[in-house]
C-alpha cells in the first residue's frame, strides 16, 4: 500500500501512497531505516482504517499521540 525510499544523495527517507485518488508523499529526513519502515506500517494502518471507517487500534493510537509535532504536521 505504502511504498518506502532513501534519497541516494542525502540518505533522506520518504513514504508514497494512494490516498483520495492522489499520489502523497511523506518526508521523513534522514532517520534509520527501521524507523522508517515502522512509520510506514503504521501509516499502512491509518489508511486502512480510513479506508474501512473502521477504528485504528490501540497500539496506532498510542503511536499517533506520542509522535512529534514535526512528524504530526506531516
Amino acid at each position: 500500500m505504502a511504498s518506502l525510499s532513501t534519497d541516494k544523495k542525502t540518505g533522506a527517507r520518504r513514504i508514497q501512497f494512494q490516498f483520495d485518488g492522489a499520489r502523497r508523499t511523506v518526508y521523513l529526513g534522514v532517520i534509520p531505516i527501521k524507523a522508517a519502515q515502522s512509520f510506514r506500517l503504521r501509516l499502512e494502518a491509518l489508511l486502512a482504517s480510513l479506508k474501512t471507517s473502521s477504528p485504528i487500534d490501540s497500539a496506532t493510537a498510542t503511536w499517533l499521540a506520542e509522535m512529534s509535532d514535526e512528524y504530526h504536521d506531516k
